[in-house]
């Protein structure tokens, strides 16, 4: 009996000693825990106001296909294609915007912006003679242009433009300033175009100008050189031509008989009858000299001599006549061929005043070509004018960026639950490997211990 209340009493003591030790090692670990867990969040609240702050504006605009740019590189019916759209997010954030709205703001002047970097300026002042240098302008612009994002919200044409920047007021101003010019730019261009446009009509007009001045002067020096400006000579010459060609055919009928008539003439004098032909019988001359031998012929004493001389006179007249038929015909001839020549001189001018005619149709509609050419190209350099006052952007601003409230980075909910973690995953590296960490500080105690003693006496060097 008394045996057994010492062990009991023993056991009891052990289980209470043992729920006593656990107790402490718990209290032990929470706190070592705390520790951990306090110091990771200690550190966080002290590098949170630290830490660098990224603000970041936005603007957004909305691209429309404008009939006022007719060389758009996407405008077709109307529509703009991804490869327009995407030329257009690439000219947002294009070095000559850039460089235009860094002008405007004077980032170059800002020394905030444009100064010496952080660790530049810790060196210059650990490190003697090192001397903080200014990034130069490229250098500028190309870090404003990684702080630049273009984005395509879904399928639609609005364009959404973000800046990021330490100061807030600066961001806005830069995505601003970026949506400004570039709109200020597509007006620009296309008044460039619509200027040069215009140049070129100019241009053009004064050509046409000096050519319808040409074929004007040709038109009338060809008048005046063929004398066809009175459109009545056409019908003159048709007229001289139907009462030439009728002459020509009378000519012609009364030539033709009277070579019928000479030729029938002499071959009545071959056989010997010349005496009895129509015209000889009708001849004054012939019948005077017949009756002149008739009444040599009736007298009581007929001379021979007188017969035969009045008979001689008789042949003579009769030969007269064939001589006048033969004169007759060569005269019609003469005159028939007279007519002909003139009726091929006429004909001759008729064609020659209707080629010249057509010449001239040719040159006047050359004039007048060039007549409506210069009035359609000073109308158009009359509307380019008009459309230089109506230029309009294919881009329409629907947002402005505002100053942002909140930074976009760091953001306090993801920095607060990794804070959590880390102080979480801390504690209980702290609270696990307590023992692993008081020797190695035990460790390092003596080992400092040791270096600030110096060598012991007698100990190798």
């Amino acid at each position: 009996m008394s045996a057994a209340k010492p062990a009991s009493l023993r056991a009891s003591m052990g289980a209470q000693v043992r729920r006593t030790y656990l107790t402490a090692a718990r209290r032990e670990r929470i706190l070592r825990f705390l520790v951990g867990f306090g110091a990771v969040v200690a550190m966080a609240l002290i590098a949170w106001p630290l830490l660098p702050r990224r603000y970041e504006a936005s603007s957004s605009v909305i691209l429309h296909a404008s009939e006022q740019d007719e060389a758009h590189a996407g405008l077709k019916q109307g529509i703009l294609d991804d490869g327009a759209i995407q030329s257009e997010m690439d000219r947002m954030s294009s070095p000559l915007i850039v460089d235009r709205a860094m002008a405007r703001i004077g980032l170059a002047k800002d020394p905030d912006f444009s100064g010496p970097g952080l660790v530049s300026r810790l060196l210059s002042g650990v490190v003697p003679g090192w001397r903080p240098v200014s990034a130069d302008p490229t250098k500028l612009r190309d870090i404003l242009r990684e702080r630049i994002s273009v984005v395509r919200e879904r399928r639609s044409y609005t364009l959404k433009l973000s800046v990021w920047d330490r100061d807030a007021d600066r961001a806005a101003a830069i995505a601003n300033a970026l949506v400004e010019i570039y709109i200020e730019d597509q007006i620009r261009r296309k008044r460039d175009s619509i200027e040069a446009q215009a140049r070129r009509l100019e241009q053009r007009a004064a050509l046409l100008r000096g050519s319808h001045q040409a074929t004007q002067e040709a038109v009338r020096a060809f008048m005046s050189e063929t004398g066809i400006s009175d459109r009545g000579d056409g019908s003159e010459l048709q007229g001289q031509l139907t009462t030439l060609s009728s002459e020509l055919a009378q000519a012609r009928a009364r030539a033709i008989e009277a070579r019928v008539r000479f030729e029938a003439l002499v071959r009545m004098q071959r056989l010997g009858v010349l005496l009895n032909a129509p015209e000889v019988v009708a001849s004054p001359s012939v019948q005077r000299a017949r009756d002149m031998y008739a009444a040599a012929k009736a007298k009581p004493a007929n001379l021979a001599a007188e017969t035969s001389g009045l008979q001689a006179q008789v042949e003579e007249e009769a030969l007269r006549v064939v001589h006048a038929a033969d004169q007759e015909a060569a005269s019609w001839r003469t005159r028939e061929e007279m007519l002909r020549n003139e009726v091929a001189s006429v004909r001759a001018d008729m064609v020659r005043r209707r080629l010249d005619e057509l010449r001239l149709d040719d040159l006047r509609r050359d004039a007048s070509s060039d007549e409506t050419a210069l009035t359609d190209a000073l109308a158009k350099l009359k509307g380019q004018f008009g459309r230089t006052q109506a230029i309009q952007s294919d881009a329409d601003l629907v947002a402005r960026a505002e100053r942002p409230r909140v930074a976009a980075f760091p953001n306090f909910a993801l920095m607060a639950l990794g804070t959590l973690l880390l102080a979480g995953l801390a504690g209980f590296f702290v609270a696990a490997r307590s023992g692993a960490i008081q020797r190695l500080v035990g460790s390092f105690g003596r080992l400092w211990g040791e270096l600030s003693q110096g060598p012991k006496p007698g100990a190798p060097s």
